[in-house]
C-alpha cells in the first residue's frame, strides 16, 4: 500500500477545521459558564467579597459546563450493597 503526503492545502484545510471546531467548544463553554454565574446571585455575591475565589470559579463553571461534561463519575470497588445487609 502506498502512502500519500498530504498537500500544503489539505493540511491548511485540516487545521482550519480544527480551529473553527475549537472556536465553537470554547465559545459554548464560555457562554454557559457565564449564565450560570449570571443566575447565581449568591455566587456573585461570594465574588465580589472575596475576588482571590475567581479562577477557581471560573474553572469550575468551564469545567461543568463544558460540552463534554457528564456529571460526577464514580466506580465502587466493592459491592456496597453487601455492607447495607450487615447493618441492619
Amino acid at each position: 500500500m502506498r502512502v500519500v503526503a498530504p498537500t500544503f492545502d489539505e493540511v491548511q484545510q485540516f487545521c482550519l477545521m480544527l480551529f473553527i471546531a475549537g472556536l465553537d467548544t470554547v465559545v459554548n463553554a464560555m457562554s454557559f459558564g457565564v449564565r450560570g454565574l449570571a443566575l447565581n446571585a449568591g455566587l456573585q455575591s461570594a465574588l465580589r467579597e472575596d475576588p482571590t475565589l475567581i479562577p477557581k470559579v471560573m474553572e469550575e463553571l468551564l469545567r461543568r459546563s463544558g460540552r463534554f461534561y457528564k456529571g460526577l463519575i464514580k466506580r465502587a470497588d466493592a459491592r456496597f450493597d453487601q455492607h447495607l445487609e450487615t447493618q441492619t
